[in-house]
Order: structure tokens, then sequence, then C-alpha cells
């Protein structure tokens, strides 16, 4: 497992916001692969999805809708971090996690944020 790769992830739509003189928000919805991302080791980082930092984001919900996943920006705004309930205890419950490594995992997510 390690940090997401760019080549795990596809833009479905892109928005962008641009004010003069100030940095571009923009807004993507993006499909991704995830193969043990999510926590804090194993991350999805910024620039894997194309931002230079995250505003903001939506949870993430796998492709046959069976799962969805509480999704956060970290405080830092460099990384988005998942939860997964499923495997939770009351003491890990809102404990960053990394999904599941033993198979892939698609994911649907929109996140806001600055690109350059």
């Amino acid at each position: 497992m390690a940090a997401l790769a760019s080549s795990a992830v596809t833009v479905l739509k892109a928005t962008n916001l641009v004010a003069l003189g100030a940095p571009r928000l923009t807004t993507k919805r993006l499909t991704i692969v995830l193969t043990g991302q999510g926590g804090g080791t194993n991350t999805i980082g910024a620039t894997a999805l194309g931002f230079t930092s995250f505003v903001d984001c939506s949870n993430a919900i796998t492709s046959d809708d069976g799962f969805i996943f509480p999704a956060s920006v970290s405080y830092d705004g460099a990384t988005i971090r998942l939860i997964d309930v499923s495997n939770a205890t009351d003491a890990t419950r809102d404990v960053p996690s990394d999904i599941p490594s033993s198979s892939s995992l698609t994911v649907r997510i929109t996140v806001t944020g600055y690109t350059a």
C-alpha cells in the first residue's frame, strides 16, 4: 500500500471559479480506484487529485452503491481522510483508516479545492 497515484483518478466533471486577484477554486466529480488508501499513512493527497490544497469534499460511495465512506479534508487541507465504519469499534469509529487493501475499490467523490 502507498499514497494514491494520480493514475488511479478519473475526472468526470470539473468547474472553476476564478475571481480577479484570487486563486482558482475548483470543484471536481471524481472516480477513484482505492487500493488501501484513506488513513494517515496511505494518503489521498491533493496533488494526486490535481489540487494544491483541499477545501471540502463529499462522502465517498462505492461503484455498486453498497457502501458509503464518511470523508473529510484534513486540518491542513493536504489530504482527504476516510473512515471505514464497517471495521470500527467504539474506540475507533471516528479515526481515519485505510480501506481494506484485499482488492481494489472504486468510489465516487466530489472535491473542492485550489488549483494552480
